[in-house]
């Protein structure tokens, strides 16, 4: 069996994408050479079936999230590479994401990760885990209850999905939004998460303070978005 290089996309609505990729530059509106498996929550026609990274696998088929800017990178290291993307719009880590509680988007993307692996060693491949690229947190910063519980969920979290790819998955985990005043325990959160990456063994922390722009208080510009799956892509194969 040949091997192919896999990186994993998790979490809520900037890691699933709502920016319209019409408004990206020219050149990154193209498909590339990187094969994904994608669902998600919500009905984008592309969900549940292999095929080419390209634009319109976001939370409509006009929009983009982190696959796009991921699979440019990895498109141009020479190596076989397939993306394994379940995100979930407006969800917290303290319920739907949380094996011990309700798990609706933790099972779903266990379910997501495992067809797509077995359907690689269908067609005679091995999946080496090279990564997890995880955006989250934002509804977690809504309620305080929620983000007083960020960090002891995101480890066990992390836990968990090391438990079903590799022990040392390298993990990029990307900030929070500092200045929406939409999430009120955002600097809970996002402590949270910088002391999560700090102690935890290959495990990143990716700040987001220059790439705040936002067209609604919640989502990232498609420029910002581009730039957001940049910095966790490359983060995260540095470790």
């Amino acid at each position: 069996m040949s091997k192919v290089n896999v990186l994993l996309i998790a979490g809520q609505s900037n890691a699933l994408g709502i920016s319209h990729f019409a408004e990206l530059p020219e050149e990154y509106q193209r498909s590339y050479d990187v094969d994904i498996y994608f669902h998600t929550n919500t009905e984008n026609p592309n969900n549940g079936k292999w095929q080419r990274v390209r634009p319109g696998l976001g939370h409509r088929e006009d929009r983009f999230g982190l696959e796009l800017p991921a699979a440019h990178l990895l498109a141009a290291r020479g190596e076989e590479w397939a993306i394994i993307k379940y995100a979930s719009d407006g969800t917290a880590l303290y319920n739907r994401w949380n094996k011990e509680r309700s798990a609706e988007d933790y099972k779903a993307l266990m379910d997501t990760l495992h067809t797509a692996v077995r359907d690689l060693q269908a067609a005679g491949k091995t999946p080496v885990f090279r990564g997890l690229l995880w955006q989250q947190g934002c509804s977690d910063a809504i309620k305080e209850y929620s983000a007083a519980e960020y960090e002891q969920n995101l480890r066990a979290f992390l836990e968990n999905i090391r438990a079903e790819t590799v022990a040392d998955l390298p993990v990029a985990i990307g900030s929070v939004h500092e200045f929406s005043e939409r999430m009120p325990h955002r600097a809970t959160v996002i402590a949270a998460q910088q002391k999560v990456a700090a102690t935890t063994p290959r495990a990143v922390f990716v700040p987001t303070t220059d790439i705040e722009e936002m067209f609604d208080g919640w989502h990232y510009t498609p420029a910002c978005e581009w730039e957001l799956g940049r910095r966790l892509t490359q983060a995260v194969l540095t470790l």
